[in-house]
């Protein structure tokens, strides 16, 4: 599925052989910036591009005339959804600020919105816009509150929901599942360093500290602005370790699960917000990705550098994919100066 890839500049690139070397396919919009869309996945002879900024979807032919799928308008402001992903033939894409979680089917051309999801996926902590937890697992899409208080649970199948409550009482931002087929759910929180392994249809819970010494957050950008919020972005799960990575956080830790001890945990990526001569500043130190086909390796995006690498967690192997452009295709379609995006036309 990473056959094509949305650039800055909304521009498609695609690798004709599926192994990242990428070639420029196509522009996608009249302004360079607003990462108005987020992933683009063929179906037969079309290539349809989903929204992240946008309120549409893009359908692509094989002459490369594109046109619009229109979504229901709502958002006056930028990251309307987070993403898209396929899933039994149908393309389901992720609200951020928008109400909704939307079913796309390829074949029909059908949109189908699940509604009321707002409450459950996105909301004001500490007076800051924050998306909250949310998780795949086995054909299910789960969406923790705001607050903590609710678990949403989305059947994939049929769009049928329950909600779950739980006796939490603050804003996770992380959950990721245990295993594919479990009820068991890791949560880390909006604020502090703690970990909760969670059964969300017993209730039953075990609480862990990731923090060790000399752990700290930054807000993003601002290196001495120190916080007690957003240490981490993401988990990696073992038989015995949990691995986290930073989002704010100035360390990568692991716990090891029966003796409930943290530490640091070392490895090649170096934690900082940007490439040492600043030009590509970010907002995140990475995140860890599940290989869908093999439990026990995982990508890892460094953002300073914007690459991607695969991590053998039980060997600790680290490897680079090799993701290239062409130059050429580079310099003959950099966007120099253009308008920004319909929030920003200059």
């Amino acid at each position: 599925r990473d056959q094509y890839v949305v650039v800055y500049g909304n521009m498609l690139f695609y690798a004709p052989n599926n192994d990242y070397r990428y070639e420029y396919f196509c522009n996608l919009s009249e302004y360079a910036g607003g990462n108005y869309y987020s992933q683009a996945y063929q179906f037969g002879d079309m290539v349809y591009v989903f929204p992240q900024s946008a309120e549409h979807i893009l359908a692509i032919d094989l002459n490369k005339s594109i046109r619009r799928i229109e979504l229901k308008h709502e958002c006056e402001q930028q990251d309307a959804f987070v993403g898209a992903f396929v899933y039994d033939d149908h393309v389901y894409i992720l609200p951020g600020r928008y109400s909704a979680l939307i079913r796309f089917d390829p074949k029909t051309e059908n949109v189908e919105y699940l509604p009321d999801i707002g409450p459950f996926n996105f909301g004001m902590v500490n007076n800051e816009n924050t998306l909250c937890a949310r998780a795949y697992q086995n054909g299910k899409l789960f969406f923790l509150g705001v607050t903590g208080e609710q678990l949403l649970i989305v059947d994939l199948k049929t769009m049928k929901t329950e909600v779950v409550a739980t006796k939490f009482e603050k804003t996770y931002m992380v959950m990721t599942p245990e295993k594919d087929i479990s009820d068991v759910f890791w949560l880390l929180p909006f604020e502090g360093t703690s970990l909760t392994k969670w059964n969300y249809r017993t209730g039953e819970m075990q609480e862990y500290d990731l923090y060790v010494d000399g752990l700290k957050s930054y807000y993003a950008g601002q290196q001495n602005v120190e916080c007690d919020n957003r240490y981490f972005s993401s988990l990696a799960i073992t038989d015995d370790t949990v691995y986290a990575a930073p989002l704010w956080g100035n360390m990568f830790v692991k716990l090891d699960i029966k003796s409930g001890r943290a530490e640091r945990w070392r490895n090649p990526f170096e934690v900082a917000m940007a490439k040492p001569e600043g030009y590509s500043p970010s907002w995140t130190v990475g995140f860890l990705l599940r290989y869908r086909e093999n439990d026990r390796k995982y990508y890892f995006y460094y953002e300073p550098l914007r690459k991607s690498y695969e991590i053998d967690l039980h060997t600790g192997k680290t490897t680079e994919i090799q993701q290239t452009f062409q130059r050429e295709d580079l310099l003959t379609h950099a966007p120099g100066f253009a308008k920004e995006s319909q929030w920003m036309q200059y």
